[in-house]
């Protein structure tokens, strides 16, 4: 029983799964969207922008003792990202015709402004905790980010905005 308790930490899962719940929620109701492709979908990045976001959090750390259960919890993050993207896979095999991402409808300006504000709490609260906000803020990399939004906006037609916008925050991630 020991054992099984390594791997449960209540934070970590209420990180992970919570924006992934609201997500879910949100995405039903604006445009109907399944569970278990957003679970699939959304399960290993949660996991690892928590991960990132501990391993940040552990560069203000001075104790050496405290680097290994931190270290810990930060790995928890990403492995309760894979179980919610495998019960998303998985159950993706129990409908009986595939459904093509091509006739899914988009989703609301409305449900993706509630998703990114409720968790923005959340990831606030968590940078807080990790390294303090300062940490977390790079002038260099909020321009890229802004420059990359922009020229997203400007560039794109209305119908793809927000295909185009998601590819925009990926490409100024890397």
């Amino acid at each position: 029983m020991e054992t099984f308790s390594m791997f449960v930490d209540p934070a970590s899962l209420v990180v992970v799964f919570a924006p992934l719940f609201v997500t879910c929620v949100s995405l039903w109701f604006s445009c109907k969207a399944k569970w278990n492709v957003l679970f699939r979908d959304l399960g290993v990045p949660l996991g690892l922008f928590w991960s990132v976001l501990g391993a940040t959090g552990m560069v203000t750390l001075t104790e050496a003792k405290a680097i290994g259960p931190a270290t810990g919890i930060m790995l928890l993050t990403i492995t309760y990202g894979g179980l919610m993207s495998a019960l998303g896979y998985f159950s993706t095999f129990n409908r009986s015709k595939p459904s093509s991402q091509y006739n899914q409808q988009t989703a609301s300006w409305e449900a993706i402004a509630f998703i990114l504000i409720s968790s923005l709490g959340l990831v606030l609260w968590a940078m807080d905790s990790a390294a303090g906000l300062t940490a977390f803020i790079n002038p260099v990399a909020l321009s890229v980010l802004g420059t990359t939004v922009i020229a997203a906006i400007l560039l794109s037609d209305s119908d793809h905005r927000v295909e185009v916008l998601c590819q925009a925050s990926l490409l100024s991630a890397m």
